[in-house]
């Protein structure tokens, strides 16, 4: 989450326009294999106040925390 990536996209929109959004990418060559990660909801009960957590792929709960300095690039 916190190094660079070069050669992603994130993309945020409306939950109603995702499948078009998805759809337009999958046309072009380098966004054939892309997909839905997640989604922004209302906070759950007791998790209000503006923080940003992420559902791990075994259904843990992780702070995502701000970026701190700046992110190395990879050297190639």
């Amino acid at each position: 989450l916190y190094l660079a990536n070069e050669g992603r996209l994130l993309g945020a929109c409306r939950p109603d326009e995702s499948g078009m959004l998805l759809e337009a990418m999958k046309k072009h060559p380098d966004g054939k294999e892309a997909v839905v990660i997640g989604e922004v909801g209302e906070p759950a009960p007791g998790m209000e106040g503006g923080i940003v957590r992420m559902i791990t792929p075994m259904g843990g709960v992780r702070r995502v925390d701000w970026l701190r300095g700046d992110p190395l690039p990879r050297i190639c």
